[in-house]
């Protein structure tokens, strides 16, 4: 399952300010096992870190416009 698909599933299922926080923790990870990569698979866990990152600043904003 990709990104997308697991983030709809989640938001079908989860208040946005769980999957909000669901973005940052799983970007969080993604940082940790980032920084601690020494091999060709650093690209994927940027690329994780990056994208989970994107989806909670989205959230983030989404959920001030509604205030």
């Amino acid at each position: 399952m990709y990104n997308e698909e697991l983030y709809q599933k989640l938001a079908d299922e989860f208040p946005a300010v769980a999957i909000r926080n669901y973005c940052l923790m799983t970007s969080r990870m993604y940082n940790h096992m980032y920084e601690q990569c020494s091999t060709d698979v650093c690209n994927e866990f940027d690329y994780q870190r990056q994208w989970w990152l994107n989806k909670y600043l989205e959230l983030t904003t989404l959920l001030k416009k509604e205030k």
